[in-house]
């Protein structure tokens, strides 16, 4: 058949017609009109198309040559393509679906390592804010103390500061208290002064008195001792030995020479040959101790023979003669009626028969060296003029004298260890 002689056979449907012309997009349907009828009635325009699609698509072919029974073999043909389209897209849908299945799956296992990074975060996290928790926990704990801390400082300082408050209000009051004193304003203060005075030139009055009838009693017993020991000497000299002439002796000092030159004739008449020992000091106690001290001073029946100028030169350096003198005396006063010991002084003196000032209270006997003769001798001599049973002390820091009176069985006590055993009393 020519191909002018189909020229009225019915086109097939415009739907169909389309895609099998292998047009691609979308044809407005006044467009697909046009073409039908370009295909139908253009004789010239229908070849050239056979001819551009007759190699690719035989459906294409067909429908421009439309050989005899060609709608049927077309509508195969169509089908055919629509089933093989169908199938295409079956095949190309599962391959998408799998494809889109492997992505997702990709995902998840991604989304599953992700997971357990974000789960492994999360517990170091978590054991982070564990941790961090505890640290604020002790913090915490740590500004609560401080806290407490600062609570009790405040209320220590308030406290001092109405400590401070009240004290200073209290040394306010004493410090009017000790101007009025000073200027003597309150009554109290000026009846306090006056009999103060009123006692104090009652004790004058009184030592007066008593310095008065000690000098009385000083001067009787001078002139005793003299007697005695003048006849003492005359008993014990020579039958062709001139009577010696016996100074005068110096207060107390004539007191004690004439007791010891007693007590030295006593021994000489008995014949008694007993040598002195030392005294010894009780388990535990140790010498030139204030403990060691106390003991010797206490011996019962103990004379206490003082070096006078090197106790006080050790102790009042800086003083005059006469006030070393009076303060070693008044020193050795305190001695006595603390132990109860008989105290001797000997100081280095003057001319014989020179009466040198000293305050010489009852109990403490003072002694003067004669001139040219030291007080060292004076005392070394002494140990022989005392009964060997009576314990001796003597007290001083000089080597001659400590060694000489050793070796005559007395005890030994420094001058600076009499002093720290008076302080140590002193303090309790």
């Amino acid at each position: 058949m020519a191909r002018g002689e189909h020229e009225d056979d019915p086109p097939p449907p415009p739907t169909r017609l389309i895609p099998l012309l292998g047009f691609r997009g979308r044809l407005a349907e006044r467009t697909i009109d046009t073409v039908r009828e370009v295909l139908a009635h253009d004789e010239e325009f229908r070849i050239r198309v056979e001819v551009a699609l007759s190699e690719h698509d035989p459906v294409s072919d067909l429908l421009l040559r439309r050989p005899p029974g060609w709608e049927a073999e077309f509508e195969a043909l169509v089908d055919a393509a629509e089933s093989e389209g169908a199938r295409r897209s079956d095949e190309l849908a599962q391959i998408d679906a799998g494809r889109r299945v492997d992505a997702l799956s990709e995902r998840l296992a991604r989304s599953q390592q992700d997971l357990s990074r974000i789960r492994a975060d999360l517990d170091r996290v978590n054991a982070e804010l564990a941790g961090e928790r505890r640290k604020r926990a002790g913090l915490q704990r740590r500004i609560d103390q401080h806290d407490a801390a600062i609570d009790a400082a405040r209320e220590d300082r308030d406290r001092a500061v109405s400590e401070l408050s009240t004290t200073r209000m209290s040394m306010a009051a004493l410090r009017e208290e000790l101007e009025a004193v000073r200027r003597g304003d309150d009554a109290e203060t000026q009846a306090v002064l006056e009999r103060r005075r009123e006692a104090v030139e009652t004790a004058k009055s009184v030592l007066g008195q008593v310095l008065s009838q000690l000098g009385a009693i000083d001067d009787g017993l001078g002139e005793l001792v003299a007697d005695l020991v003048a006849d003492l000497v005359v008993d014990h000299r020579a039958p062709d030995e001139p009577a010696p002439t016996v100074p005068a002796a110096t207060g107390s000092a004539a007191m004690g020479s004439a007791a010891m030159g007693s007590a030295a004739t006593g021994s000489a008449a008995t014949g008694s040959t007993r040598r002195r020992r030392p005294q010894r000091l009780v388990r535990g106690a140790v010498e030139g101790t204030p403990a060691g001290v106390d003991q010797l001073l206490r011996s019962p029946g103990a004379l206490v023979v003082v070096d006078g100028y090197n106790l006080a030169m050790a102790v009042w350096r800086s003083l005059s003669p006469a006030e070393l003198r009076d303060r070693t005396v008044g020193f050795l006063t305190d001695v006595r009626s603390r132990t109860g010991a008989d105290v001797v002084v000997v100081f280095d003196g003057g001319e014989v028969g020179e009466r040198l000032a000293v305050a010489a209270p009852v109990g403490v006997r003072t002694m003067f060296s004669p001139t040219g003769v030291e007080a060292d001798d004076v005392i070394i001599d002494l140990m022989a003029k005392v009964p060997a049973e009576q314990p001796v002390v003597v007290v001083s820091s000089d080597r001659r004298v400590r060694d000489g009176v050793r070796r005559q069985g007395a005890n030994v006590i420094r001058s600076e260890e009499l002093w720290a055993w008076s302080q140590a009393l002193a303090s309790g």
